[in-house]
């Protein structure tokens, strides 16, 4: 199924939307469709929620994303990438200013995965909007974000509810808000 749908990847670049969501993809596949993706030069979003795809699986699709100019959308929600599949999303986020939309929720990062995407969001210039809700980032991790979406140009939504910290400090997050910046 998947090799397949790589090669018909391969052989269509004029896709655009490419919806896979909920389809148990998981990391052996996501690795394939990866190859795939390298090819479609007109795809602008990317939904690969509910499949599974975990750390390597993201960081395939990562890496072939580095070089794309077209897509603005990625939805790993509830994917378990983790700490490792936020990582390399970061890194991707950091080179690839085309990209302004990003969901990673539900997916279990702890606060390694927090602190590379508080770096990447004091680089990267085009996110718009990034929902990490429902993770493990506790506290500090959702401090890190919160601040570092403060210095970024141009995101307007910034998604941290239920990541294992206080109401108490929700408050204390949501006081991070700005006129530009919604916090939720």
């Amino acid at each position: 199924g998947l090799v397949q749908l790589s090669r018909v990847l391969k052989r269509n670049p004029r896709i655009r939307i490419l919806n896979l969501g909920g389809n148990d993809i998981e990391s052996r596949g996501a690795t394939s469709y990866a190859e795939g993706l390298k090819f479609c030069t007109n795809l602008v979003e990317v939904d690969l929620a509910y499949n599974a795809i975990g750390p390597h699986g993201a960081t395939a699709i990562a890496d072939a994303l580095k070089d794309n100019h077209t897509v603005k959308e990625l939805n790993f929600a509830g994917d378990e990438v983790g700490d490792p599949g936020a990582i390399a999303i970061a890194e991707l986020l950091k080179v690839n200013n085309t990209i302004e939309r990003v969901s990673l929720s539900r997916n279990q990062i702890d606060y390694k995965g927090a602190l590379a995407l508080a770096e990447m969001l004091k680089i990267n210039s085009s996110l718009v909007n990034i929902e990490l809700h429902h993770n493990r980032l506790g506290a500090l991790g959702t401090l890190l974000i919160a601040y570092a979406a403060r210095v970024h140009t141009s995101l307007a939504e910034l998604w941290v509810s239920n990541n294992h910290a206080s109401k108490r400090f929700q408050k204390i997050v949501s006081a991070l808000r700005t006129s530009r910046l919604g916090i939720f």
